[in-house]
């Protein structure tokens, strides 16, 4: 029974994907908690994230906001399917701890997800420095960062915060299509290998804040 329901699933993510209108309608199910529970639309979205081999961006509806998501991966079916964070008790904490005005800095950004509902709660009048080195994900966060017009609160850097500025380093490549999140300066072994690299500049946030154009206040 249970190879029975995986197999249909499966089939039915496959007739979803691709299709404006029925992954609109998916999307729709998976974010009324009602529906969700009651059809169990969810293991669908997911069987969507198991067939999926390949990067496949999607534009995520965050309410006040919206992301550029990549659905091959678990962060991206979560945003973009369910239409909330998937680490909701991470989001609630950043959620009550931010206030319009902060400035902000997250290093790692990777797609946007903790950076844009940080841009999204300092407002106007707020700032948030982002630093992603992987150069697909840059694209996204610019790609996002135009689809919400936070260009006056927004900076993206693409370089690697590090202990020293000014440094070329390798910057290891996730090999895992579910989770980009594994890239990372260091060879840990956990889905990077030393055969997919690529080279990264390095900053300090002391140096970064230094910078005449720096949105970062002044020590």
């Amino acid at each position: 029974m249970q190879s029975l329901k995986r197999t249909l699933t499966h089939n039915l993510a496959l007739t979803i994907l691709g299709k404006p209108r029925f992954e609109r309608i998916l999307c729709l199910l998976c974010a009324n908690p009602f529906t969700r529970k009651s059809l169990k639309v969810g293991a669908i979205a997911f069987a969507c994230l198991g067939a999926l081999e390949e990067p496949e961006l999607r534009i995520a509806n965050l309410g006040t906001y919206k992301l550029w998501v990549n659905i091959s991966e678990f962060l991206g079916t979560s945003l973009y399917f369910f239409g909330e964070h998937n680490e909701p008790f991470s989001a609630q904490l950043v959620s009550e701890l931010i206030h319009p005005g902060d400035t902000c800095i997250d290093i790692g950004a990777n797609q946007g997800s903790y950076t844009f509902l940080i841009a999204s709660l300092v407002g106007k009048n707020g700032k948030v420095v982002a630093f992603e080195p992987q150069l697909d994900l840059g694209q996204m966060l610019k790609d996002s960062l135009l689809l919400n017009d936070y260009g006056d609160r927004l900076l993206l850097d693409g370089r690697a915060v590090y202990k020293n500025s000014g440094e070329k380093l390798k910057f290891y490549l996730s090999e895992d299509i579910k989770n980009s999140g594994h890239s990372s300066l260091v060879n840990h072994g956990v889905h990077v290998s030393a055969e997919r690299v690529g080279i990264v500049e390095t900053i300090t946030l002391t140096d970064f804040s230094k910078n005449k154009t720096s949105i970062l206040p002044k020590s």
